[in-house]
């Protein structure tokens, strides 16, 4: 009896040293460490810094906001008198939001700010739950802490951008399906839609990633396809639904079933240009706000984009005619090195020790792919999810803009990857109890 007490004793002891990621005593403090110093990290830089607003989509995203409240209309650029569809509005709704609340000038812009410097500390919390789930609370320390002190997601987390909001629902649809999977719960695969649904409201990269969890769960040995379709089914299902007053205010808006945006002709023309360098021959004469080259049809968004896609496809195939090797090469490793090989920056905040941190950001990326092979011979669950997602989100931008900025949603991931190599610890099997074959067994 004595020793039933004093079993029941330790193991009371034990929890009481672990938090509800289930990390020990050391890993806790360690983590909020890592908070604490990402917290201070980022209000230095706020109280420190001007104002960080440029002329580009900071401004923009404001200026929707502000126009939105002032007149209901949805808008976004320099045409403030016509409703846009050039992107999807959660973050505006957003900034709306603080701006109806606080005001749109000094107060609003800092309580706006606080609430993205809320999301980046969110990312971190996320990052570390991951690696908790994945049995490698090691790893994901390493990501919570790299996370907290490079400067470019310091920066980024203090701005008025889409990113940091658009990390948060994805990490939070990656924890959901692994818990959806692993228990085969309706209501957590619905959740993960969700998280879905409000990552392409922010930005519409997600969108046909289901199609993607759907081939990789194909592919397992412990699923089958008939259940794999059903998952991606419920994504795609929850997906619409969330969508749907959007594509309802997009047909009243412009007649016509847009069920995301209609803007792929600017940022696939940017990409034809070499280092996307469009200003490189200054603006076009006919519409100055417009680099030379650039034509729009003035007050019609919807064929203006049409037009630019057109621009840019006449633009590619005459750089193809002319020198094919020197397109591939642009669509392929150079922007790929573009997107993943430099480090992102905003109104050169962060020189002049940009040069220092590309060559960490480098040994962070090599550290990532040594830290995918060894997960693959570990047998670290979902590592092949989490490549997948990286690969999907890279080509993605290959076919259009690939600047540092847009490879800030992944990085945390990035990282998690590369913190592999420090957690030694036996990770599990995906937990899957669903069959429906007796002969085929569950793991």
């Amino acid at each position: 009896m004595d020793g039933l007490f004093f079993h029941v004793e330790k193991v009371e002891e034990e929890r009481s040293v672990r938090n509800v990621f289930g990390m020990s005593g050391r890993q806790t403090l360690f983590f909020w460490v890592i908070i604490g110093l990402a917290l201070w990290l980022r209000v230095f830089l706020m109280i420190g810094s001007e104002s960080l607003v440029t002329e580009y989509d900071d401004k923009m995203y404001l200026q929707s906001a502000r126009v939105l409240l002032e007149t209901g209309m949805f808008t976004f650029g320099s045409e403030t008198d016509q409703p846009t569809v050039f992107i999807p509005p959660l973050f505006t709704l957003y900034l709306a939001g603080v701006f109806a609340l606080f005001g749109s000038e000094a107060l609003g812009l800092v309580m706006a700010q606080v609430g993205v410097m809320a999301m980046g500390l969110a990312v971190i919390v996320l990052i570390v739950r991951m690696g908790v789930h994945l049995q490698k609370p090691r790893a994901g320390l390493f990501a919570g802490a790299v996370v907290a002190v490079y400067p470019p997601l310091v920066l980024h987390h203090v701005l008025y951008l889409t990113e940091t909001m658009f990390t948060v629902w994805t990490l939070l649809f990656f924890l959901t399906l692994f818990a959806a999977l692993e228990q085969t719960s309706g209501k957590k695969l619905l959740l993960t839609g969700v998280w879905l649904g409000l990552a392409t409201l922010t930005r519409p990269t997600f969108a046909l990633f289901p199609a993607v969890v759907g081939l990789y769960l194909w592919g397992r040995s412990d699923y089958r396809w008939k259940r794999a379709l059903v998952v991606g089914a419920a994504l795609v299902g929850v997906l619409v639904v969330l969508l749907s007053p959007w594509i309802v205010r997009n047909y009243v808006a412009f007649d016509r079933f847009i069920p995301l945006t209609k803007a792929s002709g600017n940022p696939f023309l940017t990409g034809t240009y070499v280092n996307h360098d469009v200003w490189a021959n200054g603006p076009d004469e006919e519409f100055p706000d417009y680099p030379k080259g650039w034509k729009k049809v003035p007050g019609d968004l919807l064929a203006t984009d049409d037009r630019l896609m057109a621009i840019g496809m006449e633009r590619l195939e005459q750089a193809f005619a002319k020198d094919p090797w020197a397109v591939v090469q642009w669509y392929t490793v150079g922007k790929f090195t573009l997107f993943w090989g430099h480090v992102f920056d905003w109104k050169d905040t962060l020189q002049p020790g940009v040069g220092v941190m590309e060559w960490v950001h480098r040994v962070l990326m090599g550290l990532a792919v040594v830290g995918v092979v060894v997960a693959v011979r570990r047998k670290v669950p979902y590592v092949w999810l989490l490549v997948l997602w990286l690969g999907y989100f890279t080509v993605v931008h290959l076919v259009y803009v690939a600047l540092p900025r847009y490879a800030l949603p992944v990085l945390p991931i990035v990282f998690l990857l590369g913190g592999l190599l420090f957690d030694t610890q036996k990770g599990r099997d995906p937990v899957v109890v669903y069959t429906t074959d007796n002969n085929k067994g569950e793991s």
